[in-house]
């Protein structure tokens, strides 16, 4: 059985693949470059849904996942940010 954050890995690899699909088509497809623009918008809308869910499941507002609309760096970010409640622990050990 998939876990949240494997559901969540599906949709983002999924999302990024369509929108890759699309830059391809409209690059290389000079026939069917009219279906770049409309596949792209669904690969957004699918990669977008699933940084709101990383969000969600981090314990953040749905509304952190538009951070998916700067693509790659977007989700970066939201992979980079600590869970919220989660204390970061900070050691003053010192070793001497």
């Amino acid at each position: 059985m998939l876990t949240e954050y494997d559901k969540i890995r599906i949709l983002l690899w999924v999302g990024f693949g369509v929108i890759i699909v699309a830059r391809l088509i409209d690059r290389y497809g000079s026939e069917v470059a009219i279906l770049a623009f409309p596949v792209g918008i669904i690969g957004t809308v699918i990669f977008v849904w699933g940084c709101c869910l990383l969000a969600k499941g981090k314990g953040y507002p749905n509304y952190f996942g538009m951070l998916g609309l700067l693509s790659l760096v977007g989700l970066m970010i939201l992979w980079l940010i600590p869970e919220k409640g989660e204390k970061v622990e900070r050691s003053n050990n010192v070793q001497k």
